[in-house]
């Protein structure tokens, strides 16, 4: 893979676009806006997808120039929302930016690429979870199922994903599958930590949580479908009942018994805005 404008140096950057899935995303999308116009290096384009919002996003989003396509199709799937939005990509580079995550650092998309060019990564995403800044590199042997790709905010090669597209058998968990797909072709990504951006998610659940653990658990990382797994979640929600704790108890029970499952047929629950 190479830039597909080769005359570009990486001080100037290569071109690149961004990508935003969006669904009644109101209450965030100015912020997430405004943070993209903060960015000291521009995109050629805003690509927002939008799965039949019906408040005011697609208004603010179009008032703010991004060029907005309907989703296509009556079943919502993560990854054919992303497929659909990198048919309308332009650039070599796109970087897939949820509707609630807020860029509060401009030189954010310049330090993404520098890990492209000194790190040789098909992929770069921000490990918002972790303050300590720094560049972490990830491969098939280091990967744990979920450090492989973030879309709250990632950085792709274009060709890359016109090539192998993203996977809409998966039904969550898109991201850490196609990971795992150009790990398992050689490449490796980068996590890049630090106070780059805001995670602002008005819709996290446990039920999400769980639908994310199944489905990473068949689909990318077999390990956590073992059985002596499944025993520690298993225990785990017991000592959580003794504590009277029954939320936990109830989340960590229900996330067993689908694993369970999971080791008999394949997960079929459906993506959804939680």
């Amino acid at each position: 893979m190479g830039d597909k404008h080769p005359d570009r140096s990486w001080r100037d950057l290569p071109n690149f676009d961004i990508l935003i899935r969006t669904y009644n995303s109101s209450e965030t999308i100015r912020d997430v806006l405004s943070g993209i116009s903060s960015l000291s290096s521009q995109p050629s384009q805003i690509v927002v997808v939008d799965s039949g919002s019906t408040d005011d996003t697609v208004t603010i989003c179009k008032a703010c120039g991004c060029s907005v396509y309907d989703y296509e199709g009556d079943v919502f799937n993560y990854s054919r929302s992303l497929n659909q939005g990198f048919r309308r990509v332009v650039s070599p580079y796109c970087l897939v930016l949820s509707s609630h995550v807020v860029i509060v650092r401009p030189d954010l998309v310049d330090r993404m690429f520098e890990s492209m060019r000194v790190d040789d990564a098909k992929g770069v995403y921000v490990d918002f979870c972790r303050n300590d800044e720094g560049v972490t590199i990830i491969d098939r042997n280091s990967f744990n199922g979920y450090n492989g790709l973030w879309n709250p905010c990632a950085l792709y090669v274009t060709e890359l994903v016109e090539s192998i597209g993203f996977d809409e058998v998966v039904p969550a968990a898109e991201d850490q599958h196609f990971a795992l797909r150009l790990f398992d072709m050689g490449y490796t990504t980068a996590a890049l930590s630090g106070n780059w951006i805001h995670y602002l998610n008005p819709r996290i659940s446990l039920k999400k949580d769980r639908n994310d653990y199944v489905s990473i658990a068949y689909f990318t990382f077999k390990k956590n479908l073992a059985m002596s797994n499944i025993f520690c979640i298993a225990k785990s929600a017991l000592r959580n009942l003794a504590e009277f704790r029954f939320t936990i108890f109830y989340d960590r029970s229900a996330l067993a018994l689908r694993l369970l499952a999971a080791r008999l047929r394949k997960p079929r629950f459906k993506s959804k805005y939680f």
